[in-house]
C-alpha cells in the first residue's frame, strides 16, 4: 500500500538524513518520492503555523484577561479574535498575484516572515495595538497558506500520491489547532507564543533543499528549468515523461504574461468560470455545515444541549480537536484508494442527515445519549468535508490562472466562514432546531449540486483536468458517483 510506503519513509530516517541524501543524490529507488515527501513536510509546517494561529485565541484570551500586568479595557478580546478573519481575506486577495508572479516556493518563504514577525510582536506586546499588529500579521499569512500550499503540492506530486499529499495540509492545520490548545493551556502565554515561531523557522531550513514548481516555471516560459525541476520531483520514467511532454506541448506559443484583454477573456472563459462555481458550492458545504464555526461556540452549544452536564471547557475543546485530527488521519490513510468526489459528496449527504437528526433532538430536551452520538457523527463527517474541500482547489483551475483562482477560492472560503460565524449566535438564540436546520438545508442543497458538477480528480493528470473544461465534444465535469 503506497501510503504505508510514505509513512515508512518518514519513520525510518530522520529529516536530516533525508536532506543530506537528497543533496548528495545518494538515495536510490525511492529518491523522487523522498523529494515529494520533503516538499509535503515543508508545506505542512506552514499549515501547522496556520493551525496555531487559528487555535491560539481560544486559550490566549482567558489568560490575557487574568494577567494583572495588562490593562487594555473591556472588549479587547473580541477584536483580537476578529482581526484574523479580516486579515485572512486580505491575504487571500494578495496570494494569487504573488503565486503567479513570484512562484509557489518563493511564496512559501515570504509567508513565513509575517508568521515570525507576528508571533514575536504578540509575545513581547505590552499594549493592545502591538497585540493587534501581531494578530494581523499572522492572520495575513493564515489566509494565504491554504492556497499556496495546495497549489504547490498539487503541481509537484505524482498523480498516484496526490490524493494523500493534498490531505496532509489539512492534517497539519488540525494538529496545529490541537497543539495550540495544549501548549497555550499549560504554558505561560508569552512563552507559548514564542514556541509558535518554531515551525516557520524549520520551514526555512527545509525549503533550502526544495525546488520550484515545474508547472509554474514552464508556464513562465522557463522551459528548461521547468523540465529539470519536473524530473527532480518525478524522475524520468515513461509515465512522468509522457506527462511532461504533454505539459510542455500545451505551453508552446503561450506567453508568460497576461495582457488586460487576455486576462479578461480568461476570467470569462469556461475554464475559469466553471471551477469557480464549483468552488463556491464546495465552500458553501464546508463552511455552512457549521464545523468551522462550531469551535467558537462549542461551550455554549454543548452546555445548552446537555443542561445537566458540567464538563470542563478544556475537555470539550480537546474532544472536538481530537475528533477532527482523527478524521484527518483516517482520510490521509485511505487517500490513495478512495474516490475523493464520492467521499466528499457522501460525507456531505451524511452530515445533512445527522444535522436533521440534531433538529429532532433539539425538540426533545430530555434526550442525552442520542444527541451525544449524533454530535460525534456530525463532527466526524463534517471534519472529512473540511479536510477534503481544499484538495480540489489545486486541481480545478488551469495552470496560468491557478494562483488567481486559488486566491479567489480563499476569499470565498473566509467570507463564507465570516458569514457563518456571524449568523450562528443569532440562529442559536432562535433555538438549536433552527440553527441545525439552517445548516442542514444549505449543506444538503450544496451536496446535491456538487453531485453533478464536481469532477473526480483523484489520479488524473492536471493537464487532463484542465483540458476537460475546454473539451466541447465530451463534458467531463458532470461525472457519476
Amino acid at each position: 500500500m503506497n501510503v504505508i510506503k510514505i509513512i515508512g519513509i518518514l519513520m525510518k530516517i530522520s529529516t536530516t538524513n533525508i536532506l543530506e541524501g537528497i543533496k548528495n543524490n545518494e538515495i536510490r529507488g525511492s529518491q523522487h518520492l523522498y523529494k515529494q515527501v520533503l516538499a509535503t513536510l515543508a508545506s505542512s509546517l506552514l499549515c501547522l503555523s496556520a493551525g496555531l494561529t487559528n487555535g491560539i485565541s481560544a486559550v490566549l484570551l482567558p489568560k490575557l484577561v487574568h494577567d494583572s500586568s495588562l490593562s487594555w479595557g473591556s472588549g479587547f478580546g473580541s477584536w483580537i479574535a476578529a482581526i484574523v478573519p479580516i486579515s485572512s481575506i486580505l491575504g487571500c486577495v494578495c496570494v494569487g498575484t504573488l503565486l503567479d508572479g513570484f512562484g509557489r516556493r518563493t511564496v512559501h518563504i515570504l509567508l513565513a516572515f509575517p508568521f515570525i514577525a507576528g508571533w514575536l510582536a504578540m509575545a513581547f506586546a505590552e499594549d493592545f495595538p502591538t497585540m493587534m499588529v501581531g494578530r494581523f500579521l499572522t492572520g495575513l499569512s493564515y489566509g494565504a497558506v491554504r492556497p499556496a500550499t495546495i497549489i504547490y503540492l498539487g503541481e509537484i506530486s505524482d498523480p498516484k500520491y496526490r490524493g494523500i499529499i493534498l490531505l496532509c495540509p489539512s492534517l497539519a492545520l488540525n494538529l496545529g489547532v490541537l497543539l495550540s490548545h495544549i501548549v497555550g493551556s499549560f504554558i505561560y502565554w508569552r512563552t507559548s507564543l514564542l514556541i509558535c515561531i518554531a515551525p516557520s523557522v524549520m520551514l526555512f531550513a527545509m525549503l533550502f533543499f526544495i525546488k520550484e514548481s515545474p508547472y509554474w516555471l514552464i508556464a513562465q516560459g522557463r522551459v528548461e528549468e521547468g523540465v529539470e525541476c519536473f524530473r527532480w520531483f518525478r524522475g524520468n520514467g515513461a509515465t512522468a515523461e509522457s506527462e511532461l511532454q504533454n505539459v510542455v506541448e500545451k505551453q508552446k506559443g503561450k506567453t508568460s504574461k497576461f495582457s488586460v484583454k487576455e486576462l479578461f477573456d480568461t476570467l470569462r472563459s469556461s475554464a475559469f468560470i466553471r471551477p469557480t462555481v464549483t468552488v463556491v458550492f464546495i465552500f458553501l458545504t464546508v463552511q455552512m455545515c457549521g464545523i468551522n464555526a462550531f469551535p467558537f461556540y462549542a461551550y455554549d452549544l454543548l452546555r445548552t444541549m446537555f443542561r445537566e452536564s458540567h464538563i470542563a471547557t478544556f475537555f470539550l475543546i480537546m474532544a472536538v480537536d481530537l475528533i477532527r485530527v482523527a478524521a484527518s488521519i483516517v482520510v490521509c490513510l485511505f487517500g490513495k484508494r478512495m474516490r475523493r468526489k464520492l467521499t466528499f459528496v457522501a460525507a456531505a449527504h451524511g452530515t445533512t442527515v445527522v444535522l436533521f437528526g440534531l433538529v429532532v433532538c433539539g425538540l426533545y430536551n430530555n434526550l442525552f445519549i442520542l444527541p451525544l452520538t449524533l454530535l460525534v457523527l456530525y463532527t466526524s463527517l463534517a471534519s472529512v468535508i473540511a479536510s477534503l474541500g481544499w484538495t480540489f482547489i489545486a486541481e480545478l483551475y488551469p495552470t496560468k490562472v491557478r494562483g488567481i483562482g486559488s486566491g479567489l477560492s480563499g476569499v470565498i472560503c473566509f467570507s463564507l466562514l465570516s458569514i457563518c460565524v456571524k449568523l450562528t449566535p443569532g440562529l442559536l438564540t432562535s433555538g438549536q432546531p433552527v440553527m441545525y436546520g439552517t445548516f442542514a438545508c444549505v449543506t444538503g442543497v450544496s451536496a446535491v449540486v456538487l453531485t453533478f458538477i464536481l469532477p473526480e480528480t483523484n489520479g488524473r493528470r492536471l493537464q487532463d483536468i484542465e483540458d476537460s473544461y475546454n473539451n466541447k465534444d465530451k463534458d467531463i465535469i458532470v461525472t457519476p458517483l
